[in-house]
């Protein structure tokens, strides 16, 4: 039996060497399109500055005048300012375009979409609402191919390849799907090498079958959350029996600070790489081997802003974005609610792509029951919002077995969905939580601008 193992292992390695076979099984998994894709971005690496210059200079015309000959929202905006197509003949002239932000968008998503959208073959993305409530962004065909091609750019820069055994703890079985999974506590798929761990079934019963599992799977990369993941390694540090060490993690959501990220780093024995990324699909930035977080710049334009005015290089401010690519629904200009800054000098990895940093996170986004913990995603107020739509929300658990979640109103909302709504929540949480609404008038970011999701006093138990 052993002989017999070994001799598929050696075949399947072989066979991986064989570029057809390669192609047709990315093909299979990922779409036709994803290998030249994927070659494309992995050159655009190489680029020097003026070579990157040059790129998105091409694209940022070709976007604007897409933009401002079919979508609605552009063309009003620009005549309302006066401004001509024919005076918009390089990046250098990016400034002379107003800025737009979420809530524009959100008020009137149809008006940002282009009369032309079906070509494009578009799918619907929620943004996370870190910054606000979700919103809808319509998203090109090919666009969700190219991120997919950078999410792999980000993976190869932590040493990954498309045979590495992976685990992802990122979020509940079923999310995507909208019912999720109550009974299995992670689902494995042989053909794709990977283990996906239920979140939504993490608790202090079940972690020592969590991590006897991971630790049993060997992954060389572990994918998540960062709340999840401090949580695994709050558990690991009490708990160093389990021998969890993949080669690398990715951390992906949420900003971590320095200390969180030392925590992880200790609890699982490797280097972390960050991937920060926007459902918007206009900012994607990743960790080199230095640990420098790049700029894809071949996805979208940053700029950082502060006053309506660019700041020096190393200041904070709001980064602005220009999405290079996606022609459903362009986003020109548009003001994403994250601070951070464009970093000084070269990295020492000697790619020339922009060295950014992101400041601020919403903090540790958990809710804790009796047998288990949550992590608050977007899905949850956008199916509240399907009965009744409101302007903010927040989830505030002061014990473990009662949820009070504020909301701003946009109207008044009627007992029965008020009752509706209360149901939604109960469910998200496996019927665990007493959970009450209350109206308030605001909700106020944090320092970081962000909308803090969960506030909660109840302590991590293990």
């Amino acid at each position: 039996m052993l002989q017999k193992a070994s001799m598929r292992r050696w075949g399947s390695r072989v066979l991986s060497t064989i570029p057809w076979l390669r192609r047709f099984r990315m093909a299979r998994h990922m779409g036709a399109k994803f290998e030249p894709c994927y070659r494309a971005i992995r050159e655009r690496e190489g680029f020097t500055t003026e070579q990157i210059r040059t790129y998105q200079n091409e694209h940022f015309l070709r976007i604007f005048r897409h933009a401002y000959d079919h979508v609605p929202a552009y063309r009003d905006l620009y005549a309302e300012a006066g401004i001509r197509k024919d005076a918009i003949c390089s990046i250098d002239d990016i400034d002379e375009l107003p800025c737009i932000d979420k809530e524009e968008v959100k008020a009137n998503p149809e008006s940002f979409l282009a009369e032309n959208v079906e070509q494009y073959r578009p799918r619907i993305n929620k943004t996370s609402g870190s910054t606000g409530m979700p919103l809808n962004i319509w998203v090109d065909e090919d666009l969700a191919t190219m991120a997919n091609a950078l999410l792999w750019r980000h993976m190869n820069w932590a040493g990954l390849t498309f045979r590495s055994r992976s685990a992802y703890v990122e979020r509940p079985l079923g999310y995507m799907e909208g019912q999720i999974n109550e009974t299995d506590l992670y689902a494995a798929d042989r053909a794709r090498k990977n283990l996906t761990i239920n979140t939504a079934l993490i608790g202090p019963e079940t972690l020592p079958k969590i991590c006897s599992t991971l630790a049993d799977f060997k992954a060389e990369v572990i994918h998540g959350h960062p709340n999840m993941l401090l949580l695994l390694s709050e558990y690991l540090r009490n708990n160093p029996h389990y021998r969890i060490r993949p080669k690398c993690i990715t951390l992906r959501s949420e900003k971590v600070t320095s200390d969180e990220r030392r925590v992880i780093e200790e609890a699982f024995g490797c280097e972390t790489f960050e991937l920060f990324s926007q459902w918007e699909f206009i900012c994607f930035a990743a960790d080199c081997a230095h640990h420098s977080l790049h700029h894809f710049f071949d996805l979208g334009i940053v700029d950082v802003m502060k006053d309506a005015k660019r700041v020096n290089p190393g200041e904070i401010g709001e980064l602005v974005c220009t999405g290079l690519h996606n022609y459903s629904m362009p986003l020109i200009r548009y003001k994403t609610g994250d601070l951070g800054t464009i970093k000084e000098g070269k990295c020492p990895c000697g790619l020339e792509m922009p060295v950014i940093e992101i400041h601020g996170s919403r903090g540790k986004d958990l809710i804790v029951t009796r047998t288990g913990y949550f992590e608050v995603m977007s899905g949850l107020p956008v199916k509240m919002q399907q009965v009744k739509p409101f302007r903010q929300i927040q989830f505030v658990q002061k014990d473990m077995d009662r949820l009070e979640v504020k909301i701003v109103r946009i109207e008044d909302l009627s007992q029965e969905e008020i009752e509706r709504m209360k149901r939604v929540v109960s469910e998200y949480f496996l019927d665990q939580l007493e959970v009450s609404i209350a109206f308030v008038e605001d909700i106020p970011r944090t320092e970081a601008m962000k909308y803090k999701y969960v506030e909660s006093s109840v302590p991590w138990r293990f």
